[in-house]
């Protein structure tokens, strides 16, 4: 029962972010619905190469995996090409492995839903590092990952369905870093480095770009 009851305390202490998702949440519909946006309007997230490419992309693999299709090699472009290619460059977050809970005729409204939780992702973890980093009240941490979320850069590409990956991720290994530096402990930075990598290598290696000058920084 004590073993209970310390577990719930620890609990207290994350309801800052339990806020930030019901917050980011509240916001993310408040958007789709204003734009008519599915589940709660009739548009789609698809514009751009998400029309064109990705959402096509997205589609395929979904298909291949429901129907036990082969993921090394596809026809559909060209004379055909390496699907992992595509997969590695595009397709590979695992966010995206929602939308196998939906039926392949509400395959558009499963990115939406993805896209939105990247962004409400995206808050929790900024949230997160803000109060670790610089150890600032929950009301004013939560507005700024608020605020990093759904800030212009998702507002501009959250189309590049791959890209706002590294939004939820990017805080992570900056905590990874201060890690490093403060406590001699490589092992978040290096998990949480190594999974960027491997959600979107494009993304990845300019966050690696940034963790060195974010390192330099912190040891200056």
């Amino acid at each position: 029962m004590n073993k209970f009851k310390k577990n719930i305390e620890k609990l207290k202490d994350y309801n800052y972010l339990i806020l930030t998702f019901f917050l980011g949440l509240i916001i993310v519909s408040i958007i789709y619905k204003l734009q008519e946006v599915a589940p709660l309007g009739k548009n789609s997230m698809l514009t751009i190469d998400f029309f064109h490419q990705y959402g096509p992309m997205l589609a395929e693999l979904y298909d291949r995996i429901t129907t036990g299709e082969n993921l090394i090699y596809t026809f559909n472009t060209g004379l055909g090409l390496p699907l992992f290619r595509n997969f590695f460059n595009y397709l590979s977050s695992p966010l995206n492995l929602l939308m196998l809970f939906f039926k392949r005729e509400n395959i558009v409204m499963s990115y939406s839903i993805i896209i939105g939780l990247k962004g409400i992702l995206s808050a929790i973890t900024c949230t997160y590092y803000l109060k670790k980093k610089l150890n600032l009240n929950q009301f004013l941490s939560i507005p700024l990952g608020l605020l990093y979320a759904f800030s212009a850069y998702f507002t501009a590409y959250y189309w590049n369905i791959m890209w706002i990956d590294g939004m939820y991720m990017l805080p992570i290994i900056m905590l990874g870093i201060e890690n490093i530096v403060n406590k001699n402990n490589g092992l978040l930075y290096t998990i949480s480095l190594s999974i960027m990598l491997y959600i979107n290598y494009f993304i990845g290696y300019m966050i690696c770009i940034f963790s060195c000058i974010y390192f330099i920084d912190g040891i200056a």
